[in-house]
């Protein structure tokens, strides 16, 4: 049993024409907001931006309910055979079916996750209804955006990798001291590609030896640690999101300009997608001026241990790092400071002394627990 406090997922933060707005949504539309926060570049957030967050979250689920309301009453129903395609892809999308029901805190075969996708779909038919006037942007808007800031393609490096991850019940010690092992065993001259594919716990990665294929500078974790290298160099062994990593660059590609026609067709889309978007905007205001919207009061806080004040109850200690046996010290997560409820669990970065969020670096998405 986890002494994390159970969050129950189901219950009303909202009402929108007497439907109630769930809190899984609120959590949804909050890893929607930290993935583009992330890929944006940022830091950490701070205790403001996850405020911040949260009322944008809470806005945002507000609004979903709303559309889905009109998308019952301007679109037909989808047929069950176009929801359970859907409903495979989201789940091929995420890694499997049990991870993805796992994100809802649904069972893998649950009927909510089949009209789960139902509604995703309908939503997307409405979206296309509503913007099916707005026109494609003309060329002399592409130009201008263009001309507008310098475009680069990112600097790139061809990767290989061990990835070691670690089950919550294993020992994260044994697996951190087998790549440290092998990390020794390679700067002695041994073959990085029989490593991988031998301790490699993905078996994509056991099956092409390694091969990570072309990785971008985006300035995550594991692109500070891979573009430290000089072509042919390997990693220190990192651990991301609980599994240990250790890279070989191969080649590396340094950032360059990008032309016109390089850059035309994503900017061309962008700034279609970009007036829809308003278009959309437009019509949720006047639906949502029209609307009965009440806003249900706040649960109370968390207990002082889940806030990082106090003492942690005895399942749920302050984060340890493998490489140390004793505990950190029991620091403020802004994470797990953020209301109505905590819904992360952030581990402590000694190296930094912060508590980082878990990001699934395969789908560039933040891990939420809870």
């Amino acid at each position: 049993m986890s002494g994390r406090p159970q969050i129950d997922r189901d219950a009303p933060v909202a009402r929108v024409n007497g439907e109630e707005v769930p809190r899984w949504l609120v959590i949804q539309e909050v890893r929607t907001l930290l993935t583009r926060w992330l890929n944006a570049g940022h830091e950490q957030p701070t205790p403001e931006d996850w405020k911040s967050m949260q009322a944008d979250a809470l806005e945002n689920a507000i609004e979903h309910v709303l559309l889905l309301q009109q998308a019952r009453v301007l679109m037909p129903r989808v047929p069950d055979r176009d929801a359970r395609r859907r409903l495979q892809r989201l789940a091929e999308a995420t890694g499997g079916m049990e991870e993805h029901a796992r994100a809802y805190g649904r069972a893998p075969d649950s009927p909510w996750l089949l009209s789960h996708a139902s509604n995703q779909l309908r939503l997307e038919r409405l979206f296309a209804h509503l913007t099916a006037a707005v026109p494609e942007p003309d060329a002399a808007a592409v130009e201008a955006q263009f001309q507008s800031r310098p475009h680069l393609a990112p600097e790139r490096a061809e990767v290989s990798a061990i990835i070691v991850e670690v089950p919550p019940e294993a020992d994260k010690q044994m697996a951190y001291t087998t790549l440290l092992n092998a990390r020794s065993r390679l700067a002695a001259g041994a073959s990085f590609e029989e490593f991988a594919a031998r301790l490699n716990t993905h078996p994509d990665l056991r099956r092409n030896r390694g091969d990570l294929g072309v990785l971008d500078n985006d300035g995550t974790p594991v692109a500070e640690a891979v573009f430290a290298l000089q072509p042919g160099g390997v990693s220190d062994v990192i651990e991301v999101a609980g599994a240990y990593y250790l890279f070989r660059m191969r080649s590396l590609t340094p950032a360059r300009p990008m032309t016109y026609e390089e850059c035309a067709p994503a900017i061309r889309e962008a700034l279609w997608d970009q007036a829809k978007n308003e278009e959309i905007g437009r019509k949720v205001d006047e639906w949502r001026a029209a609307a009965e919207i009440e806003k249900l009061p706040e649960p109370p806080p968390p207990p002082p241990w889940c806030r990082g004040g106090g003492t942690p109850a005895p399942l749920h200690p302050p984060p340890v790092h493998p490489r140390s046996p004793l505990p950190q010290p029991l620091v403020p997560s802004p994470v797990n400071d953020f209301c109505p409820v905590p819904i992360l669990h952030m581990p402590w970065n000694k190296k930094y002394q912060r508590f980082e969020m878990p990001i699934n670096n395969k789908y560039r998405t933040p891990i939420l627990q809870g």
